[in-house]
């Protein structure tokens, strides 16, 4: 077995050393620009448009790829492609590095959504066996009494975008409403027009998912052999579903992936996405989102899940941390945080945190959730992680927005203004260290259709990836392009460096920094060995 897996990870680390590097670079003018190769000292790249749609957001963004695999670290390539072609002002790696603590969450993430099928006695369940699909209930999400208020007699269907691993078309659970026609695969080398899940099976991968959180979302009539159950599985069975494929694992490890598929959800008119994905920060990330808002897009995706007791991190991830985003953690059957304090816990658990993102943060009803199973049409397991929190909130925006069909916003984020301060103002807030780990409470959909269009919201603050503080670590005076290149690498490292995130914590509301506090934090970019030498240049 321990053969197997060396193997296994030897193999993976060929697969990775051996792939061509790709840097994601925006330009001043994309009309003037019309470089088909770039240069970095003696290093070509090919260019190519990041998007084939007309009249997108993504127009002034690119895709410079290398012929080979380069030794260099993917963030200096980055530098390099800046300082040394004028018509470039960003670049950042499509491919953010892997590192050990990320293949600890994956393998836990394949181990959560296993072919377990019994209850999971970590977390609080129904004591009876045959108690099915109880996050439905008045006592949980409510999603049941909810989705009886929808209005489908007037106006057209409300359309959910679904980002994940895939489906299983064949599955019982498969949506009613589903739109084959549009869905789509950001997957390279696959079928651009099927979101099939194919089942691909790796130490990084997770098949299967997408086809669960399908069924938690928009779900079709079940009644599971020996469960005392006989109706619609998904929260918002009657709403138009797109299913889009954008990876083999639910770590976002190509960043156009996500960016591509939120241009393409605007451009089809969806009203909502749900996403139970993470990964990391990203200004191409930040722009899909500030026009996703700007255009009237509900974007709900998941907080991010940890193991052995905050491993890569408990704090919420990226998209979840970008404030025009909906966050989703988790609560448990019992209403108690989906997160042990006990540091010889090992399974997986939810993140939260820290207290500043949390404004933009509500809760779900996980783990012991119904799980579709890919390949096996009528099986249904269990599930959790904030991933099946996470299609509950979007289902609920999805079933408040057909309710109030036929209001109209003078403004487009009007409308994802509404959607959140009708989720976050009737959450249940009365459970302990509520703010703390569920932000604005625990979803209470039936209550949430109750609360009327509000209509007089401030616009939300564009997103940004930004650290002020850095400008005082670093003695900055100005800022420039490279210094917003250097914000997202160190956003990176601190997401998957449990230390550098904690040192940074500590500085982050000082006025000023200590030699000895800016020592230690130097020491630390040192030791990270994906950090780049441009990093490590300044860390001095």
């Amino acid at each position: 077995m321990m053969k197997k897996l060396f193997f296994m990870f030897f193999l993976t680390a060929i697969i990775i050393s051996t792939t061509a590097e790709e840097i994601l670079i925006k330009v001043q003018n994309s009309r003037s620009f019309s470089q088909k190769t770039l240069r970095a000292g003696n290093i070509t790249f090919t260019v190519k448009p990041l998007t084939k749609l007309r009249g997108t957001m993504l127009g002034s963004w690119y895709m410079a790829t290398t012929d080979e695999r380069i030794e260099e670290s993917p963030w200096d390539l980055a530098h390099k492609l800046v300082e040394q072609n004028e018509e470039v002002v960003y670049g950042e790696p499509n491919r953010p590095t892997i590192n050990k603590n990320q293949r600890k969450l994956a393998e836990a993430l394949q181990k959560e959504f296993s072919e377990k099928r019994a209850y999971d006695d970590e977390w609080g369940h129904p004591d009876d066996p045959e108690v099915f699909a109880w996050h439905l209930e008045k006592t949980h999400s409510q999603l049941k009494e909810a989705r009886k208020k929808g209005n489908y007699k007037s106006g057209r269907r409300i359309r959910v975008a679904h980002f994940d691993t895939g489906y299983d078309a064949k599955h019982i659970t498969t949506p009613k409403n589903i739109c084959k026609d549009l869905e789509r695969n950001y997957v390279k080398g696959e079928n651009e027009s099927s979101a099939i899940d194919p089942g691909k099976k790796g130490i990084m991968e997770q098949p299967g998912h997408g086809t669960g959180t399908l069924g938690i979302l928009a779900g079709n009539l079940v009644q599971p052999s020996g469960k005392k159950f006989s109706d619609y599985l998904g929260g918002a069975p009657e709403v138009e579903v797109v299913p889009v494929r954008l990876s083999n694992s639910v770590l976002l490890f190509q960043l156009d992936a996500f960016a591509k598929a939120i241009d393409y959800a605007v451009s089809i008119n969806c009203d909502v996405v749900s996403m139970s994905m993470g990964g990391v920060a990203s200004k191409l990330w930040a722009e899909a989102i500030n026009n996703a808002y700007e255009r009237g897009l509900v974007i709900v995706t998941a907080a991010g899940n940890n193991v052995a007791g905050g491993v890569p991190t408990h704090f919420v991830v990226f998209p979840a941390k970008f404030k025009r985003v909906i966050a989703v953690g988790g609560v448990c059957y019992d209403n108690k945080p989906y997160f042990k304090t006990d540091p010889f816990f090992f399974g997986m658990q939810g993140n939260w945190g820290p207290e500043k993102l949390m404004d933009s943060a509500i809760a779900a009803y996980t783990p012991n959730m119904p799980w579709a199973r890919l390949g096996k049409p009528d099986q249904i397991g269990n599930g959790g992680g904030t991933s099946s929190a996470t299609p509950q909130v979007a289902a609920t925006a999805a079933l408040w927005l057909q309710k109030y069909n036929s209001f109209s916003f003078d403004e487009p984020w009007q409308k994802v203004n509404a959607v959140r301060h009708a989720l976050f103002s009737s959450a249940r807030k009365d459970l302990k260290d509520s703010k703390k780990y569920y932000g604005n409470g625990v979803l209470q959909a039936s209550k949430a259709l109750d609360v009327q269009p509000k209509i007089d919201t401030q616009k939300i603050a564009k997103d940004k990836v930004s650290m002020p503080y850095l400008s005082l670590l670093f003695g900055w005076e100005t800022r420039d392009d490279s210094h917003e290149m250097v914000n997202v690498e160190m956003l990176q490292l601190q997401q998957n460096n449990a230390k550098l995130c904690s040192l940074l914590q500590s500085v982050e509301e000082k006025t000023e920094i200590t030699a000895e506090e800016r020592s230690e934090i130097f020491a630390e970019i040192q030791n990270i060995p994906e950090a780049s030498d441009a990093l490590r240049a300044l860390a001095k």
